[in-house]
């Protein structure tokens, strides 16, 4: 997934440099590496979907998270494979897996 995160950040990047090249060569150079960089971008996003289908300990995860209005392909396979035991914790639990639990901070 961070692959994917990092082609998607360069292919923004490209694009904001394709605005203000001037060159002929540049924008012919800018226009093929986007081009790449959304090949690349798409093979991922075709493998999501069979990773999704693959039954292992994520398919309980994977079944669950596609049941929330919303939520798309990339983001229930994020969040499966971060949380791996999604299936297994109550809401206490995973809030503080997640970082959004309040904890108190007290020293004493």
């Amino acid at each position: 997934m961070s692959r994917r995160h990092r082609s998607i950040e360069n292919g923004v990047q490209e694009t904001l440099r394709l605005g203000t090249a001037t060159a002929k060569g540049l924008l012919k150079s800018l226009r093929n590496h986007l081009s790449r960089l959304d090949k690349r971008i798409a093979i991922p996003d075709g493998d999501l979907g069979k990773r999704l289908c693959v039954p292992d300990a994520r398919e309980t995860n994977g079944d669950l998270l596609r049941g929330i209005p919303g939520l798309g392909v990339v983001t229930t396979l994020s969040i499966a494979t971060k949380c791996r035991n999604l299936g297994q914790l109550d809401r206490h639990q995973i809030a503080k897996l997640v970082g959004v639990a309040p904890l108190a901070n007290d020293s004493g």
